[in-house]
This record gives C-alpha cells, sequence and structure tokens, in this order.
C-alpha cells in the first residue's frame, strides 16, 4: 500500500534558516588572533531547533570537542529559534566559517562567511617561518595472535608509509611524530592510546595521518572492527576496535584528518561463511563525521 506524500509533509521536514548577525561582509580581513560572532538559527516549520554550532575550515568549535575555545559560549535554545555567540580562534590564511543548526528531522545548509588573518608586522617572519606538524598513527597487523589470521605484509606497508612521510619532516610539515604498532604491539589498548594520543596533541593547524592494514569485520548488527593482534572474531566487542571509536576522533580532533585503510575482511578470519563486506558505506559515514576528513581506501568488497 503506497501512502500519498503531499508538499506539506516535505515542507515540515525542513531544516532551520540560519544566519550570521552584524556581519554584512561576508569575507573579512584582520590581524586579530580571534574574532566575536554572532549566530541565529530560525525554525521554518513547527519543528523546535535541537542545537547550533560553528565550524572552522570544516571542524566543529566547542568546549569539548574540535576546536577547542577558552572563552565563553553563549548558546540559547529558545523553541523556535536558537542564538549562539562565542569568540573564535583564526589561523593565519583563510578562514572558513559556518553556522549550521538542526531540528529532529534534518540540518540545515551552512552559511559561510571568510575570515582572512594577516600577520602583524612583527609576526611576518615567525608566521613564514611556522609549519604545521605530522602527527601518525600507523598500525599493521601481519602475524596474529591467532595464526590462522596471519597475513602477509600488512606490517611493512605501516612501515613503508612511516618512513614515506617521515621524510616531509622540514619539508611540508615542521616536526613529524608517529607511533607504529606492528604485529604484537597492535593490541586493541594500543590503538585505542594511540587515539588518544592523538586527540591530546594534534592542534588545530596539525595534520593527523591513520595508517591501518590488517582484518576488518563485520558483526551480526552491521558494526564494522579493525581486528588487532589479540583480536578473536567470536568476541569483537571485546577484543577488536569498533569504527565508532576512529568517527569519535573525527568529530573531536580539531586538526586535518588523512584516513588510509587496507582492511578486508577475510574469509580465514570469519571461517570462510561470511559474505563479503563492502567498506564503502561505512567509509562514507566517516567522512560526514566533519569535512575535514580524507579518507583513502585500498579496496571494497568486490576488489
Amino acid at each position: 500500500r503506497v501512502r500519498k506524500v503531499s508538499l506539506a509533509d516535505i515542507l515540515k521536514l525542513l531544516p532551520p534558516k540560519v544566519a550570521f548577525q552584524k556581519q554584512p561582509e561576508r569575507t573579512i580581513t584582520t590581524q586579530q588572533v580571534s574574532i566575536s560572532l554572532e549566530a541565529v538559527a530560525d525554525s521554518l516549520t513547527g519543528e523546535d531547533v535541537r542545537d547550533i554550532w560553528l565550524l572552522v575550515n570544516g571542524r566543529r568549535v566547542g568546549k569539548t570537542r574540535g576546536i577547542k575555545v577558552q572563552s565563553r559560549i553563549d548558546k540559547r535554545l529558545q523553541g523556535k529559534r536558537a542564538l549562539l555567540s562565542m569568540t573564535v580562534p583564526l589561523n593565519l590564511g583563510e578562514n572558513r566559517i559556518a553556522v549550521v543548526a538542526s531540528n529532529r528531522h534534518a540540518t540545515s545548509e551552512p552559511e559561510v562567511i571568510v575570515v582572512i588573518r594577516k600577520a602583524a608586522p612583527g609576526q611576518v617572519k615567525a608566521a613564514r617561518s611556522g609549519k604545521p606538524n605530522l602527527y601518525i598513527l600507523a598500525v599493521g597487523v601481519s602475524k596474529y595472535a591467532n595464526a590462522d589470521y596471519n597475513l602477509d605484509v600488512a606490517h611493512a606497508d605501516a612501515e613503508a608509509i612511516t618512513a614515506l612521510f617521515r621524510k616531509q619532516a622540514g619539508r611540508t610539515y615542521g616536526q613529524v611524530e608517529a607511533r607504529v604498532l606492528l604485529n604484537d604491539k597492535a593490541t586493541q589498548g594500543n590503538i585505542l592510546d594511540g587515539l588518544e594520543w592523538l586527540h591530546d596533541n594534534a592542534t588545530q593547524r596539525d595534520t593527523v595521518l591513520i595508517f591501518l592494514a590488517g582484518h576488518g569485520i563485520q558483526d551480526k548488527r552491521g558494526n564494522y572492527y579493525f581486528v588487532p593482534y589479540n583480536g578473536n572474531a567470536n568476541r569483537l566487542r571485546r577484543t577488536a576496535v569498533r569504527w565508532a571509536e576512529f568517527q569519535e576522533l573525527f568529530i573531536n580532533i580539531p586538526s586535518n584528518v588523512i584516513m588510509m585503510t587496507d582492511t578486508c575482511q577475510a574469509g580465514a578470519v570469519t571461517g570462510g561463511n561470511a559474505k563479503l563486506i563492502d567498506l564503502t558505506e561505512t567509509l562514507r559515514e566517516m567522512k560526514m563525521a566533519e569535512s575535514n576528513v580524507i579518507v583513502m581506501a585500498a579496496s571494497t568488497a568486490a576488489q
């Protein structure tokens, strides 16, 4: 039985409308290290506005996630209207600042302004010499605690990627710092510690590179896991690293992120009975977590 959907039904699903207040210019040039902004979101339907937030170059700004701010954040959710004011830190160069809001049905299109921060005369030399840092978490598991899971060159790939990017120290990047977890060092605990290390050290201007090579398994509920050295296909929640751990990092870390994966599901891990898993949708969800995430996957299930 097909239910007809009217235009009125569709209009009820519209997201809020957002705008910056007191910012008539779409492009602003300043030498200040921060800018104070006010934004508003108005409901276009009978739905309440549930949240409103800012993004700087695709990264969320907040006290506990994404780009951290020290100043007070004034957020007022008033039913059909939401107001937000905060002081946003600026990188040298271009800062694309967007306001976004949501109701229970949808998230708005962003309203964007561009703030270009120029170095003050005394800061020019320092600004030219300063380069972002690169933080690498490289994981490669060829030898597993369960020998039935063993692979050939996953550990070598992790080493090679790390060596390649280390050469960019002093060139593209100021410093290149890496944690390389190979074979028996690539435990569930060490991988989670590595994600925490990235979160604690990478700043808004830095880049994070995560490289994963090994097995991936999807459980009966559709959750995808990376299988570490001590992973058990029959006890994934207790022994493997859930994909959501990486998504959470993407949402909360202020830096740009490059994710490189080679984690196809192999028959040896699942007894050869499980269907092939297409990672395309999982990786797409990872990119949607925030827009400053680049995902490079070695293959999909059909390859």
